[in-house]
Protein backbone atom coordinates (compact mmCIF):
# COMPACT_ATOMS: atom_id res chain seq x y z
CA UNK A 1 0.00 0.00 0.00
CA UNK A 2 0.73 3.81 -0.53
CA UNK A 3 1.71 6.03 2.36
CA UNK A 4 -0.56 8.95 2.36
CA UNK A 5 1.23 12.24 4.28
CA UNK A 6 -0.94 14.17 6.26
CA UNK A 7 -1.59 18.18 5.20
CA UNK A 8 -2.41 21.13 6.84
CA UNK A 9 -4.74 23.84 5.92
CA UNK A 10 -5.10 27.24 8.24
CA UNK A 11 -7.62 29.38 7.98
CA UNK A 12 -7.26 33.70 7.53
CA UNK A 13 -5.89 35.26 10.42
CA UNK A 14 -8.32 37.09 12.67
CA UNK A 15 -7.79 40.44 14.39
CA UNK A 16 -6.63 42.06 16.46
CA UNK A 17 -8.64 41.29 19.22
CA UNK A 18 -8.02 42.17 22.60
CA UNK A 19 -4.33 42.92 20.84
CA UNK A 20 -4.34 39.31 19.51
CA UNK A 21 -4.89 37.41 16.45
CA UNK A 22 -6.36 33.35 15.97
CA UNK A 23 -6.57 31.33 13.40
CA UNK A 24 -8.08 27.81 12.88
CA UNK A 25 -5.91 25.28 11.72
CA UNK A 26 -7.16 22.06 10.09
CA UNK A 27 -5.33 18.96 9.72
CA UNK A 28 -6.49 16.30 7.42
CA UNK A 29 -5.66 13.72 9.46
CA UNK A 30 -5.77 13.01 13.17
CA UNK A 31 -2.49 13.65 14.97
CA UNK A 32 -1.41 13.03 18.45
CA UNK A 33 1.78 14.93 18.09
CA UNK A 34 0.85 18.38 16.78
CA UNK A 35 1.91 20.87 19.26
CA UNK A 36 2.21 24.50 19.27
CA UNK A 37 6.32 24.40 18.73
CA UNK A 38 4.86 22.92 15.30
CA UNK A 39 4.14 26.52 14.26
CA UNK A 40 6.65 28.99 12.18
CA UNK A 41 5.99 31.86 13.48
CA UNK A 42 6.92 35.59 11.95
CA UNK A 43 6.75 38.84 14.77
CA UNK A 44 4.41 36.67 17.05
CA UNK A 45 4.13 34.47 19.96
CA UNK A 46 1.65 31.84 19.95
CA UNK A 47 -1.00 29.31 22.09
CA UNK A 48 -2.21 26.05 20.25
CA UNK A 49 -5.49 24.55 21.49
CA UNK A 50 -7.46 21.96 19.79
CA UNK A 51 -7.46 17.91 19.16
CA UNK A 52 -7.79 15.48 16.59
CA UNK A 53 -7.88 17.67 13.14
CA UNK A 54 -9.01 20.93 14.56
CA UNK A 55 -7.15 23.28 16.18
CA UNK A 56 -7.10 26.95 17.28
CA UNK A 57 -3.83 29.00 17.27
CA UNK A 58 -3.57 32.10 19.25
CA UNK A 59 -1.20 34.85 17.98
CA UNK A 60 0.01 37.56 20.26
CA UNK A 61 2.40 40.08 17.59
CA UNK A 62 5.82 40.64 19.44
CA UNK A 63 5.90 44.60 17.14
CA UNK A 64 3.66 46.08 14.85
CA UNK A 65 4.51 45.14 11.05
CA UNK A 66 3.52 41.75 9.11
CA UNK A 67 2.75 38.20 11.64
CA UNK A 68 2.80 35.04 10.00
CA UNK A 69 1.76 31.82 10.38
CA UNK A 70 2.37 28.55 8.49
CA UNK A 71 3.35 24.93 9.66
CA UNK A 72 6.63 23.63 7.77
CA UNK A 73 6.80 20.05 6.67
CA UNK A 74 7.69 17.23 8.97
CA UNK A 75 6.66 18.80 12.07
CA UNK A 76 4.15 15.91 12.92
CA UNK A 77 2.82 12.29 11.81
CA UNK A 78 -0.48 10.82 11.31
CA UNK A 79 -1.75 7.73 13.25
CA UNK A 80 0.34 5.68 10.28
CA UNK A 81 3.36 7.56 11.11
CA UNK A 82 3.36 9.82 8.18
CA UNK A 83 5.07 13.44 8.36
CA UNK A 84 2.76 15.85 7.20
CA UNK A 85 3.43 18.30 4.39
CA UNK A 86 3.81 21.89 4.42
CA UNK A 87 0.72 24.14 5.23
CA UNK A 88 -0.25 27.47 3.62
CA UNK A 89 0.75 30.59 5.11
CA UNK A 90 -1.34 33.55 6.58
CA UNK A 91 -0.22 36.62 7.30
CA UNK A 92 -1.64 40.08 8.79
CA UNK A 93 0.20 43.61 9.44
CA UNK A 94 -0.43 44.78 12.96
CA UNK A 95 -0.67 47.76 14.51
CA UNK A 96 -0.75 48.38 18.01
CA UNK A 97 0.73 52.00 18.12
CA UNK A 98 -2.30 54.92 19.59
CA UNK A 99 -2.38 57.76 17.45
CA UNK A 100 -1.03 61.28 18.67
CA UNK A 101 -2.34 64.35 18.45
CA UNK A 102 -0.42 67.98 17.94
CA UNK A 103 -2.33 71.09 17.98
CA UNK A 104 -0.56 74.04 16.82
CA UNK A 105 -0.93 77.81 18.37
CA UNK A 106 -4.01 79.46 18.33
CA UNK A 107 -4.03 81.98 15.51
CA UNK A 108 -5.79 85.63 15.81
CA UNK A 109 -8.27 86.73 17.05
CA UNK A 110 -9.25 87.95 13.20
CA UNK A 111 -13.27 88.82 12.99
CA UNK A 112 -13.70 87.66 16.15
CA UNK A 113 -12.25 83.72 16.27
CA UNK A 114 -9.29 82.45 16.19
CA UNK A 115 -7.86 79.15 14.24
CA UNK A 116 -5.79 76.34 15.26
CA UNK A 117 -4.57 73.34 13.05
CA UNK A 118 -4.38 70.10 14.13
CA UNK A 119 -2.15 67.35 12.97
CA UNK A 120 -2.82 63.46 14.02
CA UNK A 121 -0.01 60.91 13.85
CA UNK A 122 -2.02 58.96 11.63
CA UNK A 123 -5.13 59.05 9.95
CA UNK A 124 -8.59 58.59 11.42
CA UNK A 125 -11.77 58.38 10.09
CA UNK A 126 -13.49 59.05 13.21
CA UNK A 127 -12.07 62.61 14.13
CA UNK A 128 -14.81 64.61 14.75
CA UNK A 129 -16.04 68.37 16.85
CA UNK A 130 -17.07 66.56 19.59
CA UNK A 131 -14.10 65.15 19.89
CA UNK A 132 -12.84 68.70 20.75
CA UNK A 133 -11.88 69.80 24.34
CA UNK A 134 -13.11 73.90 24.58
CA UNK A 135 -12.97 76.03 27.30
CA UNK A 136 -15.02 79.34 26.67
CA UNK A 137 -15.18 78.81 23.38
CA UNK A 138 -17.50 77.25 20.57
CA UNK A 139 -15.91 75.11 17.53
CA UNK A 140 -15.97 73.98 14.71
CA UNK A 141 -13.63 71.46 12.33
CA UNK A 142 -12.75 71.04 9.00
CA UNK A 143 -10.32 68.25 7.14
CA UNK A 144 -9.86 65.12 7.00
CA UNK A 145 -7.05 62.40 7.11
CA UNK A 146 -4.08 63.72 9.37
CA UNK A 147 -4.79 67.45 8.80
CA UNK A 148 -7.83 69.33 10.49
CA UNK A 149 -8.03 73.11 10.59
CA UNK A 150 -10.04 74.31 14.23
CA UNK A 151 -12.13 77.36 14.20
CA UNK A 152 -12.77 78.82 17.85
CA UNK A 153 -15.58 81.48 18.87
CA UNK A 154 -14.93 82.64 22.37
CA UNK A 155 -17.63 82.81 24.71
CA UNK A 156 -16.26 85.47 26.77
CA UNK A 157 -13.63 87.27 27.77
CA UNK A 158 -10.56 85.76 29.10
CA UNK A 159 -8.41 82.62 28.22
CA UNK A 160 -9.89 80.32 26.06
CA UNK A 161 -8.29 76.71 25.86
CA UNK A 162 -8.17 73.81 22.92
CA UNK A 163 -7.21 70.05 23.52
CA UNK A 164 -8.08 66.45 22.58
CA UNK A 165 -8.56 63.94 25.64
CA UNK A 166 -6.88 60.86 24.95
CA UNK A 167 -9.26 58.20 23.75
CA UNK A 168 -11.86 60.43 21.75
CA UNK A 169 -10.87 58.50 18.34
CA UNK A 170 -8.91 55.30 16.62
CA UNK A 171 -7.23 55.02 14.17
CA UNK A 172 -7.81 52.14 10.98
CA UNK A 173 -6.47 49.64 13.57
CA UNK A 174 -9.10 50.73 15.69
CA UNK A 175 -6.07 52.27 18.50
CA UNK A 176 -7.40 55.20 20.55
CA UNK A 177 -5.81 58.03 20.30
CA UNK A 178 -3.66 59.31 23.02
CA UNK A 179 -4.26 62.76 24.68
CA UNK A 180 -3.29 66.23 23.19
CA UNK A 181 -0.90 69.02 24.08
CA UNK A 182 -3.36 72.20 25.13
CA UNK A 183 -3.15 75.03 23.42
CA UNK A 184 -4.88 78.89 24.93
CA UNK A 185 -5.06 82.50 24.44
CA UNK A 186 -6.24 85.12 26.39
CA UNK A 187 -9.28 86.57 24.22
CA UNK A 188 -10.43 90.62 24.56
CA UNK A 189 -13.56 91.09 22.50
CA UNK A 190 -14.40 94.47 24.35
CA UNK A 191 -14.05 97.42 22.65
CA UNK A 192 -12.81 100.05 24.53
CA UNK A 193 -14.90 103.01 25.76
CA UNK A 194 -14.04 106.93 26.08
CA UNK A 195 -15.38 109.78 27.28
CA UNK A 196 -14.58 113.57 27.00
CA UNK A 197 -14.60 115.49 29.76
CA UNK A 198 -13.26 118.87 31.69
CA UNK A 199 -15.38 120.91 28.61
CA UNK A 200 -15.85 124.37 30.19
CA UNK A 201 -19.41 125.46 30.12
CA UNK A 202 -19.42 128.35 27.73
CA UNK A 203 -16.88 129.61 25.18
CA UNK A 204 -16.50 132.80 23.06
CA UNK A 205 -14.62 133.44 20.14
CA UNK A 206 -11.56 132.75 19.25
CA UNK A 207 -10.99 131.22 23.13
CA UNK A 208 -8.93 128.52 23.92
CA UNK A 209 -9.77 125.29 26.19
CA UNK A 210 -8.98 121.95 26.87
CA UNK A 211 -10.45 119.00 27.17
CA UNK A 212 -9.53 115.33 28.20
CA UNK A 213 -10.23 112.02 26.55
CA UNK A 214 -9.95 109.13 28.32
CA UNK A 215 -10.52 105.31 27.01
CA UNK A 216 -11.06 102.37 29.06
CA UNK A 217 -7.68 100.81 28.45
CA UNK A 218 -4.46 101.89 26.41
CA UNK A 219 -5.14 102.32 22.88
CA UNK A 220 -2.64 103.04 20.26
CA UNK A 221 -3.66 105.20 16.82
CA UNK A 222 -5.41 107.91 18.17
CA UNK A 223 -4.22 111.45 16.72
CA UNK A 224 -6.09 115.01 16.97
CA UNK A 225 -7.49 114.27 13.17
CA UNK A 226 -9.70 111.82 14.83
CA UNK A 227 -12.21 114.07 17.50
CA UNK A 228 -15.13 115.27 15.56
CA UNK A 229 -15.17 118.69 16.36
CA UNK A 230 -18.00 121.49 15.14
CA UNK A 231 -17.54 125.24 15.72
CA UNK A 232 -14.17 124.30 16.98
CA UNK A 233 -10.10 123.26 15.38
CA UNK A 234 -8.25 121.07 17.09
CA UNK A 235 -4.95 122.86 17.59
CA UNK A 236 -2.78 119.71 19.77
CA UNK A 237 -3.17 116.29 21.22
CA UNK A 238 -0.96 115.44 24.19
CA UNK A 239 -0.96 112.37 26.30
CA UNK A 240 -0.60 108.14 25.66
CA UNK A 241 -2.02 104.94 26.32
CA UNK A 242 -5.28 105.90 28.32
CA UNK A 243 -5.47 109.56 28.89
CA UNK A 244 -5.37 112.66 26.33
CA UNK A 245 -5.18 116.66 26.39
CA UNK A 246 -6.90 118.03 23.65
CA UNK A 247 -6.69 122.09 23.35
CA UNK A 248 -9.02 123.21 20.89
CA UNK A 249 -10.19 127.02 20.05
CA UNK A 250 -13.53 127.56 19.56
CA UNK A 251 -14.50 129.66 16.03
CA UNK A 252 -17.00 131.59 17.75
CA UNK A 253 -20.12 130.90 15.24
CA UNK A 254 -22.35 128.34 17.18
CA UNK A 255 -22.37 125.86 19.90
CA UNK A 256 -19.18 123.78 20.16
CA UNK A 257 -19.87 119.93 19.83
CA UNK A 258 -17.26 117.26 20.19
CA UNK A 259 -17.23 113.51 20.03
CA UNK A 260 -14.40 110.75 19.27
CA UNK A 261 -15.81 108.15 17.10
CA UNK A 262 -15.62 104.40 16.90
CA UNK A 263 -13.06 103.01 15.58
CA UNK A 264 -10.59 105.37 15.75
CA UNK A 265 -7.91 103.79 18.26
CA UNK A 266 -7.50 99.85 18.78
CA UNK A 267 -6.58 98.39 21.73
CA UNK A 268 -3.54 95.62 22.38
CA UNK A 269 -6.50 92.78 21.28
CA UNK A 270 -7.44 95.37 18.12
CA UNK A 271 -10.21 96.54 19.20
CA UNK A 272 -11.13 99.61 17.68
CA UNK A 273 -13.30 102.03 20.36
CA UNK A 274 -16.68 102.55 21.08
CA UNK A 275 -18.18 106.43 20.16
CA UNK A 276 -17.52 108.83 22.98
CA UNK A 277 -20.14 111.13 24.60
CA UNK A 278 -20.97 114.61 22.53
CA UNK A 279 -19.89 117.38 24.56
CA UNK A 280 -21.64 120.39 23.92
CA UNK A 281 -20.47 123.76 24.85
CA UNK A 282 -22.81 126.86 24.57
CA UNK A 283 -21.07 129.56 22.34
CA UNK A 284 -21.54 132.92 24.14
CA UNK A 285 -20.09 135.00 21.68
CA UNK A 286 -23.44 136.86 20.66
CA UNK A 287 -24.64 137.34 24.28
CA UNK A 288 -21.26 138.73 25.14
CA UNK A 289 -20.88 141.24 22.18
CA UNK A 290 -24.13 142.36 23.51
CA UNK A 291 -23.49 142.51 26.78
CA UNK A 292 -20.74 144.95 25.83
CA UNK A 293 -22.47 146.80 23.41
CA UNK A 294 -24.99 147.24 26.61
CA UNK A 295 -22.99 148.75 28.91
CA UNK A 296 -21.12 151.15 26.69
CA UNK A 297 -24.58 152.67 25.88
CA UNK A 298 -24.91 152.69 29.28
CA UNK A 299 -21.98 154.70 30.01
CA UNK A 300 -22.07 156.85 26.93
CA UNK A 301 -25.99 157.75 28.11
CA UNK A 302 -24.37 158.50 31.55
CA UNK A 303 -21.71 161.09 30.72
CA UNK A 304 -23.89 162.75 28.18
CA UNK A 305 -26.26 163.62 30.88
CA UNK A 306 -22.76 164.22 33.16
CA UNK A 307 -22.01 166.69 29.90
CA UNK A 308 -25.14 168.45 29.32
CA UNK A 309 -24.27 172.14 29.13
CA UNK A 310 -26.40 174.65 32.29
CA UNK A 311 -28.71 177.33 30.06
CA UNK A 312 -30.22 179.17 33.21
CA UNK A 313 -27.56 181.50 33.05
CA UNK A 314 -28.52 183.32 29.69
CA UNK A 315 -31.37 184.55 31.43
CA UNK A 316 -29.93 184.95 35.13
CA UNK A 317 -29.06 188.35 36.52
CA UNK A 318 -29.31 189.84 33.29
CA UNK A 319 -28.76 193.40 32.99
CA UNK A 320 -30.06 195.52 30.09
CA UNK A 321 -27.00 196.66 27.50
CA UNK A 322 -24.34 195.12 29.35
CA UNK A 323 -22.96 191.63 30.64
CA UNK A 324 -24.87 188.70 32.47
CA UNK A 325 -22.54 186.05 33.95
CA UNK A 326 -24.24 183.29 35.81
CA UNK A 327 -23.02 179.76 36.62
CA UNK A 328 -25.38 176.85 36.96
CA UNK A 329 -24.02 173.12 37.79
CA UNK A 330 -20.50 174.41 36.26
CA UNK A 331 -21.12 172.60 32.83
CA UNK A 332 -22.91 175.70 31.03
CA UNK A 333 -21.00 178.39 32.03
CA UNK A 334 -22.22 181.05 29.36
CA UNK A 335 -21.77 184.78 28.53
CA UNK A 336 -23.83 187.13 26.59
CA UNK A 337 -24.44 191.03 25.86
CA UNK A 338 -28.19 191.30 26.00
CA UNK A 339 -27.96 193.26 22.62
CA UNK A 340 -26.85 190.51 20.31
CA UNK A 341 -29.70 189.34 18.65
CA UNK A 342 -28.08 185.25 17.79
CA UNK A 343 -25.36 184.83 20.38
CA UNK A 344 -23.58 182.11 19.68
CA UNK A 345 -21.95 179.67 22.57
CA UNK A 346 -19.56 176.61 22.70
CA UNK A 347 -18.64 174.20 25.34
CA UNK A 348 -15.89 171.30 25.23
CA UNK A 349 -15.49 168.84 28.03
CA UNK A 350 -13.62 165.49 28.40
CA UNK A 351 -14.09 162.62 31.50
CA UNK A 352 -12.92 159.44 32.34
CA UNK A 353 -15.06 156.98 34.40
CA UNK A 354 -14.84 153.42 35.76
CA UNK A 355 -16.33 150.68 37.23
CA UNK A 356 -15.99 147.50 38.36
CA UNK A 357 -14.98 145.69 34.97
CA UNK A 358 -14.27 148.87 32.42
CA UNK A 359 -12.44 151.98 32.01
CA UNK A 360 -14.12 154.55 29.97
CA UNK A 361 -12.77 157.93 28.41
CA UNK A 362 -15.22 160.57 26.84
CA UNK A 363 -15.01 163.30 24.92
CA UNK A 364 -18.03 166.29 24.25
CA UNK A 365 -18.96 169.18 22.56
CA UNK A 366 -21.69 171.94 22.08
CA UNK A 367 -22.33 174.46 19.71
CA UNK A 368 -25.49 176.35 20.20
CA UNK A 369 -27.47 179.62 19.33
CA UNK A 370 -30.76 181.14 20.35
CA UNK A 371 -32.98 184.14 20.39
CA UNK A 372 -34.89 185.79 22.61
CA UNK A 373 -38.51 185.99 22.17
CA UNK A 374 -39.65 187.95 25.56
CA UNK A 375 -37.83 189.32 28.72
CA UNK A 376 -38.29 185.62 30.11
CA UNK A 377 -37.59 183.50 27.27
CA UNK A 378 -35.06 182.27 25.39
CA UNK A 379 -35.22 179.62 22.27
CA UNK A 380 -32.28 178.09 20.83
CA UNK A 381 -30.72 175.34 19.06
CA UNK A 382 -27.77 172.90 19.67
CA UNK A 383 -25.61 170.33 18.10
CA UNK A 384 -23.71 167.89 20.12
CA UNK A 385 -20.69 165.87 19.36
CA UNK A 386 -19.16 163.29 21.53
CA UNK A 387 -17.24 160.13 21.37
CA UNK A 388 -16.18 157.62 23.87
CA UNK A 389 -13.99 154.72 24.20
CA UNK A 390 -14.48 152.37 26.71
CA UNK A 391 -11.91 149.18 27.31
CA UNK A 392 -13.18 145.98 29.12
CA UNK A 393 -10.00 143.47 29.46
CA UNK A 394 -9.16 142.73 25.71
CA UNK A 395 -12.40 144.24 24.53
CA UNK A 396 -12.88 147.59 23.45
CA UNK A 397 -15.66 149.86 21.68
CA UNK A 398 -15.57 153.06 20.14
CA UNK A 399 -18.06 155.49 18.90
CA UNK A 400 -18.62 159.00 18.32
CA UNK A 401 -22.23 160.55 17.41
CA UNK A 402 -24.05 163.60 16.85
CA UNK A 403 -26.90 165.05 18.37
CA UNK A 404 -29.09 167.60 17.80
CA UNK A 405 -32.47 169.61 18.89
CA UNK A 406 -34.56 172.70 20.46
CA UNK A 407 -33.86 174.33 23.98
CA UNK A 408 -35.74 177.03 25.92
CA UNK A 409 -34.52 179.09 29.03
CA UNK A 410 -37.71 181.13 30.58
CA UNK A 411 -37.90 183.07 34.39
CA UNK A 412 -40.37 183.42 36.75
CA UNK A 413 -41.76 187.23 36.24
CA UNK A 414 -42.23 187.05 40.00
CA UNK A 415 -39.32 184.97 41.50
CA UNK A 416 -35.52 184.74 40.52
CA UNK A 417 -36.73 180.94 39.51
CA UNK A 418 -35.33 179.77 36.07
CA UNK A 419 -36.85 176.95 33.74
CA UNK A 420 -34.97 175.09 30.76
CA UNK A 421 -35.24 171.83 28.72
CA UNK A 422 -34.31 170.34 25.67
CA UNK A 423 -35.24 167.68 23.43
CA UNK A 424 -32.31 166.30 20.92
CA UNK A 425 -32.49 163.41 18.40
CA UNK A 426 -29.42 162.13 17.18
CA UNK A 427 -27.33 158.98 15.76
CA UNK A 428 -24.03 157.14 16.64
CA UNK A 429 -21.41 155.11 14.58
CA UNK A 430 -19.86 152.99 16.42
CA UNK A 431 -16.80 149.88 16.46
CA UNK A 432 -16.63 147.10 18.66
CA UNK A 433 -13.97 144.61 19.24
CA UNK A 434 -15.44 142.01 21.11
CA UNK A 435 -12.30 139.49 21.75
CA UNK A 436 -9.26 141.81 20.67
CA UNK A 437 -9.07 139.75 17.56
CA UNK A 438 -11.78 141.26 14.91
CA UNK A 439 -13.72 144.40 14.95
CA UNK A 440 -17.21 145.52 13.52
CA UNK A 441 -19.01 148.28 13.03
CA UNK A 442 -22.50 148.95 14.73
CA UNK A 443 -24.64 151.80 14.40
CA UNK A 444 -27.60 153.41 17.45
CA UNK A 445 -29.96 155.91 17.28
CA UNK A 446 -30.46 158.09 20.68
CA UNK A 447 -32.78 160.73 22.05
CA UNK A 448 -32.36 162.85 25.15
CA UNK A 449 -35.09 165.09 26.39
CA UNK A 450 -33.97 166.85 30.22
CA UNK A 451 -36.10 169.63 32.33
CA UNK A 452 -34.40 171.55 34.78
CA UNK A 453 -35.50 174.09 37.45
CA UNK A 454 -33.14 176.42 39.13
CA UNK A 455 -33.40 179.02 41.86
CA UNK A 456 -30.95 182.30 42.71
CA UNK A 457 -30.74 183.21 46.24
CA UNK A 458 -27.80 186.27 46.89
CA UNK A 459 -26.05 184.99 50.00
CA UNK A 460 -23.90 188.39 50.94
CA UNK A 461 -22.71 190.54 48.73
CA UNK A 462 -19.94 187.82 46.62
CA UNK A 463 -21.76 185.17 46.84
CA UNK A 464 -24.40 183.39 45.24
CA UNK A 465 -26.31 180.07 45.86
CA UNK A 466 -28.28 178.06 42.62
CA UNK A 467 -30.47 175.08 44.47
CA UNK A 468 -32.10 172.84 41.62
CA UNK A 469 -33.63 170.27 40.24
CA UNK A 470 -32.87 168.26 36.53
CA UNK A 471 -34.36 165.33 35.28
CA UNK A 472 -32.94 163.77 32.11
CA UNK A 473 -34.04 160.89 30.20
CA UNK A 474 -31.51 159.32 27.27
CA UNK A 475 -32.18 156.49 24.76
CA UNK A 476 -29.97 154.69 22.64
CA UNK A 477 -31.20 151.69 20.40
CA UNK A 478 -28.62 149.44 18.79
CA UNK A 479 -29.19 148.25 15.00
CA UNK A 480 -28.61 144.57 14.37
CA UNK A 481 -25.90 143.70 12.55
CA UNK A 482 -23.67 140.51 11.24
CA UNK A 483 -19.94 140.36 12.81
CA UNK A 484 -17.18 139.11 11.53
CA UNK A 485 -17.54 135.63 12.25
CA UNK A 486 -21.15 135.60 10.56
CA UNK A 487 -23.35 135.85 13.76
CA UNK A 488 -26.30 138.56 13.84
CA UNK A 489 -25.99 140.49 16.58
CA UNK A 490 -29.58 141.25 17.52
CA UNK A 491 -30.94 144.99 17.92
CA UNK A 492 -31.44 146.25 21.80
CA UNK A 493 -31.76 149.57 23.44
CA UNK A 494 -30.89 150.94 26.67
CA UNK A 495 -32.45 153.51 28.74
CA UNK A 496 -31.42 155.67 31.14
CA UNK A 497 -33.10 158.30 33.86
CA UNK A 498 -31.64 160.44 36.57
CA UNK A 499 -32.83 162.93 38.85
CA UNK A 500 -30.50 165.32 40.36
CA UNK A 501 -30.94 167.54 43.76
CA UNK A 502 -27.97 170.11 44.46
CA UNK A 503 -26.53 173.22 45.28
CA UNK A 504 -24.30 175.62 43.21
CA UNK A 505 -22.62 178.64 44.38
CA UNK A 506 -21.13 181.46 42.53
CA UNK A 507 -18.94 183.92 44.45
CA UNK A 508 -16.97 186.28 42.67
CA UNK A 509 -13.10 187.13 43.34
CA UNK A 510 -11.28 190.85 42.83
CA UNK A 511 -9.14 190.47 39.84
CA UNK A 512 -6.95 193.80 38.62
CA UNK A 513 -8.90 193.44 35.18
CA UNK A 514 -11.36 191.96 34.11
CA UNK A 515 -14.07 189.89 35.99
CA UNK A 516 -13.32 186.35 38.01
CA UNK A 517 -15.82 183.84 39.18
CA UNK A 518 -15.59 181.19 41.47
CA UNK A 519 -18.47 178.39 41.01
CA UNK A 520 -18.70 174.91 42.17
CA UNK A 521 -21.46 172.35 43.89
CA UNK A 522 -22.69 169.46 45.60
CA UNK A 523 -25.74 167.12 44.19
CA UNK A 524 -27.00 163.52 44.83
CA UNK A 525 -28.24 161.73 41.74
CA UNK A 526 -30.94 158.66 41.15
CA UNK A 527 -30.21 156.86 38.10
CA UNK A 528 -32.23 153.99 36.85
CA UNK A 529 -32.04 152.43 33.64
CA UNK A 530 -34.11 149.54 31.58
CA UNK A 531 -33.35 147.71 28.45
CA UNK A 532 -34.99 145.68 26.34
CA UNK A 533 -33.68 142.64 24.32
CA UNK A 534 -30.24 141.39 25.87
CA UNK A 535 -29.27 144.46 27.52
CA UNK A 536 -32.74 144.10 29.95
CA UNK A 537 -30.29 141.78 31.97
CA UNK A 538 -27.36 144.69 32.05
CA UNK A 539 -27.31 146.76 34.97
CA UNK A 540 -24.50 149.41 35.36
CA UNK A 541 -22.62 149.98 38.88
CA UNK A 542 -24.00 153.53 39.15
CA UNK A 543 -27.79 152.54 39.17
CA UNK A 544 -29.11 153.82 42.48
CA UNK A 545 -28.13 156.89 44.41
CA UNK A 546 -24.82 158.48 44.67
CA UNK A 547 -23.16 162.04 44.55
CA UNK A 548 -21.49 164.40 42.64
CA UNK A 549 -18.69 167.53 43.46
CA UNK A 550 -17.43 170.24 40.82
CA UNK A 551 -15.58 173.10 41.06
CA UNK A 552 -14.63 175.81 38.17
CA UNK A 553 -13.79 179.09 37.39
CA UNK A 554 -15.08 182.29 34.93
CA UNK A 555 -13.01 184.62 33.41
CA UNK A 556 -14.17 187.57 31.22
CA UNK A 557 -11.82 188.14 29.03
CA UNK A 558 -13.35 191.31 27.26
CA UNK A 559 -16.59 192.25 26.94
CA UNK A 560 -17.80 190.00 23.66
CA UNK A 561 -15.60 187.06 24.94
CA UNK A 562 -15.70 184.58 28.20
CA UNK A 563 -14.08 182.01 28.81
CA UNK A 564 -14.83 178.83 31.44
CA UNK A 565 -12.76 175.55 33.34
CA UNK A 566 -14.66 172.92 35.72
CA UNK A 567 -13.83 169.71 37.20
CA UNK A 568 -15.68 167.38 38.24
CA UNK A 569 -15.87 164.23 40.62
CA UNK A 570 -19.05 161.38 40.17
CA UNK A 571 -19.98 158.64 42.12
CA UNK A 572 -19.41 159.35 45.86
CA UNK A 573 -21.61 155.94 47.37
CA UNK A 574 -21.57 154.11 44.19
CA UNK A 575 -19.92 150.84 44.53
CA UNK A 576 -17.49 149.96 41.50
CA UNK A 577 -18.05 153.51 39.67
CA UNK A 578 -16.31 156.84 39.44
CA UNK A 579 -16.39 159.42 36.82
CA UNK A 580 -13.81 162.54 36.89
CA UNK A 581 -13.03 165.24 34.15
CA UNK A 582 -12.38 168.39 33.15
CA UNK A 583 -14.82 171.25 30.81
CA UNK A 584 -13.96 174.49 28.97
CA UNK A 585 -16.82 176.37 27.71
CA UNK A 586 -16.24 179.70 25.68
CA UNK A 587 -18.88 182.41 24.77
CA UNK A 588 -18.60 185.15 22.38
CA UNK A 589 -20.97 187.87 21.12
CA UNK A 590 -21.09 188.89 17.38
Amino acid sequence: MTAVPPTVTIGALSGPSAGVYTAQITLSEASTDFVVGDLTLTNATATLAGSGTSYTATLTPLADGQIALSVAAGKFTDAAGNDNTASNEVTAVYDGTPPTVTIGALSGPSAGVYTAQITLSEASTDFVVGDLTLTNASATLAGSGTSYTATLTPLADGQIALSVAAGKFTDAAGNDNTASNEVTAVYDGTPPTVSITDAPGTVNAMSSFTVTITFSEDVTGFDSADINATNATVSSLTGSGAVYQAQLTASGSGAVSLVVPEDVAFDAANNGNLASNTVSIADVTVEQTQELIASFMQTRANHLIRSQPGLSGFLSRQAQGGFGVNVTRGQGQFNFASNPEYPIWMQAQGSWSSDTTSESRYMFGALGTHRKVRDNLLIGMMVQFDHLSEDTGAASVDGTGWMAGPYFVAKSAQQPVFFEGRLLYGETSNTISPFGTYEDDFDTTRMLAQFKVTGEYAYGSAATLYPFFDASYVTDDQKSYVDSLGNRIPKQGISLGQIEFGLDFKREIPVATGELELWGGVSGIWSHSEGDGFASTVSPDYDGGRARIELGVNRMLSSTRQFNAATFYDGIGASGFESFGVSLGYEMQF
